[in-house]
């Protein structure tokens, strides 16, 4: 998403020397996004590894374009699993 990649490299690249980590999130819904299906829903922890990639790649290229010896850490300090019945009736 170009939006996206542009938000976060414009605000990595202004905050890079300011801050020592950034943290992440993710929360995993329930049947909607799997359909019921717990194979699903165990895969969508492919979606936290996407988003470690994702942000790790935009840290390498602010800190190769600031040519900078920092590199960030990165914490998946807020996540959560949600895997209730979304409807009130049983």
């Amino acid at each position: 998403m170009p939006t996206y990649w542009n938000g976060i490299s414009r605000h990595s690249k202004e905050c890079y020397d300011q801050v020592d980590a950034i943290s992440l999130h993710h929360y995993f819904g329930d049947l909607r996004e799997t359909g019921g299906d717990s194979s699903k829903f165990l895969a969508r922890t492919s979606a936290m590894d996407r988003q470690i990639e994702e942000i790790t790649a935009v840290c390498d290229v602010v800190r190769g374009r600031k040519r900078s010896k920092k590199q960030l850490w990165l914490a998946f300090d807020e996540w959560n699993v949600w895997y209730r019945k979304n409807t009130e009736a049983d």
